[in-house]
């Protein structure tokens, strides 16, 4: 009588030569005659200790427990890819914001995910652990890397189809220089080069100094009108006068104090009589410029001081410029009754 495994499913059988013999757990039927070629019986034996080997408890433990890790494993580099996916998107079609937390998530998982992976990877006995581990992580960190490109590819590709077009930004900016700024919130730099622009005499230059000061919807009617060509035109023959004379250069650009609630119903009826709108303000603060005019010939050079408000619009038009100080906008009314458009050319008339 010899023993061998059952080649369908792996239970231990009995059998003799020339017996008929049946699997008593899966009801395979298997025969050996009497003349079976010894080398075949070898073979088969061969076979049967493969079996064992296979399906013994410690194999069949390792097996489960490397089916467990390479799930662990999916359902990781799922999540990486989900995470990262959905801070593309909603930094793309919604906030940057919220798009930079799942941004902050998919990295965390990105850089410990792999680490904690290659730490539980099941190791044999045979096998060293440490040295295993490590070659392991190193290929989860290859692994998590090509999860967060095909993750990126993949949010453009979603991005592209639901309608974003990178275009339409670029368009905006070419068509506005100063449109992107008008929605920073570093209000500083914002001001700083409005203050630049109030002696420019590039047409273009001087579309934005206008713009900074008007609501984005408002300025897209107007801004083509007559109304701003005249002004544009007036602005370079002031400002032209004043640099045949001198070179004007911003040396100091300060905030003062943040708007009180006062200064800021203030601007709302500033902005309400002269666009004829009701426009709320959520914040606002006083500058102060100083400027230097260095004569081109002999003489000395003249600083002098300017001040405007620069204050936020709720919604998307962000910061724009009130070219008051912040005593003027309690009653900005007498001060445009004033004209002050020239005051500062004036000046070096007298000079």
């Amino acid at each position: 009588m010899d023993e061998l495994r059952c080649p369908s499913c792996g239970a231990d059988i009995s059998f003799r030569g020339g017996d008929l013999t049946v699997c008593p757990y899966c009801g395979s039927q298997l025969y050996f005659g009497s003349g079976a070629d010894p080398a075949e019986l070898t073979e088969l034996r061969n076979i049967n200790q493969g079996y064992r080997q296979v399906y013994s408890p410690e194999a069949v433990e390792y097996a489960q427990k490397m089916k467990k890790w390479q799930k662990g494993n999916g359902i990781s580099m799922g999540l990486l890819m989900l995470f990262m996916i959905a801070a593309e998107l909603i930094t793309l079609f919604c906030s940057k914001t919220f798009g930079g937390a799942f941004l902050f998530l998919a990295l965390g998982i990105a850089i410990f995910m792999p680490m904690i992976r290659g730490i539980r990877y099941p190791v044999r006995e045979t096998e060293s652990g440490a040295g295993k581990k490590i070659v392991v992580t190193l290929a989860m960190y290859a692994l998590a890397v090509g999860s967060v490109i095909a993750a990126v590819i993949t949010g453009a590709i979603i991005a592209v189809i639901f309608g974003y077009d990178p275009n339409d930004k670029k368009d905006s900016e070419k068509s506005s220089p100063k449109a992107e700024a008008s929605y920073s919130d570093d209000c500083d730099e914002f001001v700083s080069e409005w203050f630049k622009l109030n002696y420019s005499v590039d047409d273009d230059e001087l579309l934005d100094f206008y713009g900074m000061q008007c609501p984005d919807d408002i300025w897209e009617d107007d801004m083509d009108s007559e109304d701003t060509a005249m002004m544009i035109e007036y602005q370079k023959v002031h400002t032209q006068a004043a640099l045949k004379s001198y070179d004007i250069s911003l040396t100091e650009c300060e905030k003062l104090e943040e708007l009180t609630d006062e200064e800021i119903l203030g601007a709302e009826s500033y902005f309400s009589d002269r666009f004829d709108t009701d426009i709320e303000v959520t914040e606002g603060y006083g500058y102060h410029a100083v400027f230097t005019a260095k004569p081109k010939e002999k003489g000395k050079s003249k600083e002098y001081n300017d001040y405007c408000c620069a204050v936020r619009l709720k919604g998307s038009d962000g910061w724009k410029i009130i070219p008051l100080d912040a005593e003027e906008l309690k009653d900005y009314s007498d001060y445009y009754d004033d004209d002050p458009a020239g005051e500062y050319t004036d000046d070096y008339d007298e000079e």
